[in-house]
């Protein structure tokens, strides 16, 4: 399940905004800092990725359920109950 964090959901706004006008310095400063949280958000869920790859390959069930409680702790914003 994917969520729309405040991030996106500013930054969709931002770009709205910006096809009417220009943006003003404080829009403009939200949306750096968006795109910086968007390039942070996507380079650590393809890293999590990565790892549930490998899990997956060396049949480590045990760390696939670690690394699958950490995506949805990123995605969602906190873990399932057991850590699972």
């Amino acid at each position: 399940m994917q969520v729309i964090t405040p991030f996106h959901r500013r930054l969709a706004e931002l770009a709205f905004i910006q096809k009417e006008r220009e943006l003003t310095e404080q829009e403009y400063d939200d949306f750096d800092l968006c795109i910086k949280a968007n390039m942070y958000y996507v380079q650590k869920l393809s890293w999590l990725y990565e790892l549930s790859y490998f899990a997956t390959q060396t049949e480590d069930t045990e760390w696939l359920h670690e690394i699958c409680a950490r995506i949805d702790e990123t995605v969602i914003g906190k873990r399932k109950k057991g850590g699972k």
